[in-house]
């Protein structure tokens, strides 16, 4: 049997340049294992980082993903939690930012030649381990939060009014990551009942915002906005 000795070649690479390849989840590998203690450490990670970058250009070292090219695939051989997790992330963003095409374009199969996503979507990994059942699990570890919620009129929301809920209620400053049976617990409460919750998840983002934040106005809702978009625009994007 002849053998073919490949050589391993480090290459540095932008977030939205590896999430936009596609990839295959040999069926040799574990199953997907990362509970909420990993995934809260990765994103915490990143938030992080972008809380107290210094200088714009400042680069943020992902980690170490080990692949090998055959069919113009790459087979994932080492980093596979983090790249699930951060597909994950990304679905969770564009299922309620479904306007945000930079996440739609890191998330399905796109025409290299027109750039728009291939119909009927498919996703960029082929994950050839997980079964239905454990991907039902995934579903379960974070929740997206609307902090704003669905029955607002309810309750005092200082400059809300039903148009600026309709055009706001899905945009990202109006999202959270946070555990599901918290986003559960909240479900259409107060914002001040829902800081309570907030300050006892496990993520940064959730506590940050209990304690930053006093009533969720319009201007709060503005402030968060333009700071997350900052942050995907920094991320995603290549500097030319």
């Amino acid at each position: 049997m002849n053998q073919s000795i490949t050589a391993i070649n480090a290459k540095p690479e932008t977030i939205q340049r590896f999430l936009t390849n596609s990839y295959v989840i040999p069926d040799y590998q574990r199953p997907y294992s990362w509970d909420e203690e990993q995934c809260s450490k990765l994103w915490e990670d990143i938030t992080e980082f972008f809380d107290n970058i210094n200088e714009e250009d400042t680069p943020y070292f992902l980690g170490n993903v080990v692949v090998y090219n055959e069919n113009k695939k790459r087979y994932v051989i080492d980093g596979q939690q983090r790249l699930i997790t951060l597909n994950l992330l990304v679905k969770a963003l564009l299922d309620n930012n479904s306007t945000y095409t930079i996440l739609e374009k890191c998330l399905y199969q796109h025409d290299p030649l027109t750039e728009k996503i291939q119909l009927p979507k498919q996703i960029r990994i082929e994950h050839l381990v997980l079964g239905d059942s454990e991907n039902s699990k995934l579903e379960d570890v974070f929740h997206i939060e609307h902090i704003l919620p669905k029955k607002w009129e309810r309750y005092n929301y200082p400059d809300w009014n039903d148009g600026t809920y309709k055009n706001n209620h899905e945009r990202l400053g109006n999202l959270v990551v946070l555990e599901g049976e918290k986003n559960i617990k909240v479900g259409n409460k107060p914002f001040a009942d829902k800081k309570i919750e907030y300050q006892k998840s496990s993520l940064t983002e959730p506590r940050e915002i209990a304690n930053t934040y006093f009533n969720w106005s319009r201007n709060d809702f503005r402030q968060r906005n333009s700071e997350i978009l900052d942050r995907l625009e920094h991320w995603f994007l290549e500097k030319n």
